[in-house]
């Protein structure tokens, strides 16, 4: 198709098009066939002009001549308008080309009254011209019938007038012939057109074969560019804390009451947080694409949000040298998805302190003129984006490079959470940016009505885990050691297996009834933590489920949403975990354990 995209058009649509195409090139293709065969055309009057001469009344023969040759040129030029024309619709082109095609048949059909003045042999001959005639368009108008029968049904109408006045049977009998001829004409140009508009047809789908190719070998392509920049990017980003780590920890297992073990100790902890934002970013990025975040719209008191992300990155300014302010009324209430919320507005102040080396920071709320909704605004004074860039900034993997930007951490999935969770919320989003002088992104957050304070508010979840009775279930040893020791830190009675049959053994055997199993997704030799839950929730109904894994598919997300299960993704801090588990507690406490499965999906904020 020249004029639609086959990509966008299927069916009835792909068809229609197809229809409309397949006109234009036919008139294209007669108005092409007009200026070729001029000087024939020419020819064949003078052959007609010939035959008649000395028999029919020279200002008759010369009056017809001067009109052929006059329609001949005039078709010529209308049809080169008709193919140019691409203001007019095709179907009124169409319509155009079958009256210019009745023009001509009604032209060159007026010749055959020339046989009143000849004799039968000439008329015989002059017959024959004409009959060329309609065979040599056939060539031409044959794939589009109407403009085909349209000349031939005017012209053979007035061949057959001065047959049958004859009244002879030689006159019947030609006319009949010239029926038969005209039938037979009509037989193969249905044929034809038939056979070109199958050939044409199968060019288009080849044509939109061709198209889809291309585009899947461009999402193709796409997604290895992807793939690329991500790998190059957590290949430095990724193996830097780990490098870090190695030495420290190296260090501290040499000398661990060193002076200096302490600080090792916090540049650890440091290293594995920034470890955990980085895999954070995957993680949201799995969940949005496997759709299992649910939106839990709520009213929000927005200036309490604000200082605690405020509070959560002004260590992080500070310590380059940034001042970060807060501009929001005291009494703005809107309402959103708080966690959410959080996790969006957090990724675009973080991105603002990443690429700001000089200024401030300004995270603004203020009410907006038009009224119903609260502008936020994230503004910093850093390096800016380039114009071509501000597209692309909220694509995965994407990474400004460049002044300002060499020595950022991250793997360019920031903004494109920010573009989701913001498409998720359904919040107008804009960017706004300069190079050297800042960018700027606003959101727009619905109003909500006044509400009283503890309606506005997210209460913490404080919940007391002494007592409570955890099975870990893990087949690494030192991972189950260690969760087990925090447990029993928080007054939990833990017990560990490292998996479903030793599990089992310890509820059938020891009498040890869990309230709560935190599970390894995927076990040694084919066992797996969903169907160790399972089979626990077989011998203790109603025992709560938590599933840890590694795997950050959204297949994995989609089979822990079904069972019901709060999905946790490693590594694990301490405080989410105590978060995960008190959340589940507090959830089956308030007599509501389904609603764990979606308000706890998405990660805590932190």
């Amino acid at each position: 198709m020249r004029t639609a995209d086959p990509r966008a058009a299927t069916g009835d649509e792909l068809s229609l098009a197809a229809d409309e195409e397949l006109d234009r090139r036919h008139i294209a293709e007669v108005a092409r066939q007009g200026r070729a065969l001029r000087w024939q055309i020419g020819l064949t009057i003078g052959v007609v002009c010939a035959l008649a001469w000395g028999a029919v009344p020279m200002p008759l023969l010369l009056a017809w001549a001067a009109l052929a040759l006059a329609v001949r040129e005039w078709r010529v030029v209308a049809l080169a308008r008709l193919a140019d024309d691409e203001r007019a619709f095709v179907a009124q082109r169409v319509r155009r080309m079958v009256l210019i095609n009745l023009a001509l048949g009604l032209t060159n059909g007026l010749a055959a009254g020339f046989m009143f003045w000849l004799d039968d042999t000439h008329d015989a001959l002059l017959t024959m011209v004409l009959v060329a005639w309609a065979v040599g368009l056939l060539t031409t108008s044959g794939p589009m019938p109407r403009a085909y029968l349209s000349y031939t049904s005017s012209m053979f109408a007035l061949l057959l007038v001065p047959w049958l006045a004859k009244g002879t049977p030689l006159g019947f009998g030609v006319a009949a012939l010239i029926v038969l001829f005209a039938l037979a004409q009509y037989r193969f140009m249905q044929y034809n057109a038939a056979l070109f508009e199958r050939s044409f047809r199968t060019r288009v789908r080849n044509e939109a074969l061709v198209c889809e190719l291309i585009a899947a070998r461009d999402v193709a392509e796409g997604a290895s560019r992807d793939k690329t920049r991500f790998l190059a990017a957590a290949s430095h980003d990724l193996r830097q804390p780990l490098h870090a780590l190695m030495l420290l920890s190296g260090l501290l297992a040499r000398e661990p009451k060193a002076e200096d073990a302490p600080r090792h100790a916090a540049e650890i902890a440091a290293l594995t947080q920034s470890l955990g934002k980085l895999i954070d970013a995957l993680l949201d990025i799995s969940k949005l694409d496997a759709g299992v975040v649910e939106v839990d719209l709520r009213a929000i008191r927005l200036h309490r949000l604000l200082a605690q992300l405020v509070r959560t990155y002004e260590s992080q300014a500070t310590a380059k040298a940034l001042r970060l302010r807060l501009e929001c009324g005291a009494d703005l209430v809107v309402r959103s998805d708080p966690i959410l919320l959080e996790r969006l507005l957090g990724n675009l102040l973080d991105n603002a302190v990443k690429y700001s080396e000089r200024g401030e920071v300004t995270l603004r709320a203020r009410e907006a003129g038009w009224g119903g909704y609260v502008e936020v605004t994230v503004a910093d004074q850093g390096c800016g984006i380039p114009e071509l860039a501000q597209r692309q900034v909220f694509d995965e993997f994407f990474r400004l490079e460049g002044r300002g930007a060499q020595h950022v951490q991250g793997l360019g999935l920031g903004l494109a959470i920010v573009r989701r969770l913001a498409a998720l919320l359904e919040l107008p989003l804009r960017l706004e940016s300069e190079v050297g002088r800042g960018t700027t992104v606003r959101l727009r957050l619905p109003l909500h009505s006044a509400v009283d304070e503890a309606a506005a508010t997210v209460p913490a979840m404080v919940v007391a885990l002494a007592g409570v009775r955890v099975l870990v279930i893990d087949d690494e040893a030192v991972v189950r050691r260690a969760t087990r020791r925090a447990l029993e830190r928080w007054g939990c009675d833990a017990r560990d297996a490292e998996g479903t049959v030793q599990a089992l053994a310890l509820v059938d055997r020891h009498g040890f009834v869990p309230d709560l199993v935190l599970a390894d997704a995927q076990l040694a030799r084919g066992d797996d933590g969903l169907a160790a839950i399972r089979r626990l929730r077989e011998r203790c109904p109603g025992v709560l489920g938590l599933l840890i894994s590694g795997d950050t598919h959204a297949a994995r997300l989609r089979e822990a949403e079904r069972e019901g299960l709060v999905l946790l993704h490693k590594p694990l801090s301490l405080e989410r975990l105590q978060t995960a588990i008190g959340a589940a507690l507090s959830t089956r406490a308030a007599g509501d354990v389904s609603e764990t499965t979606g308000a706890n999906s998405w990660s805590p904020p932190r």
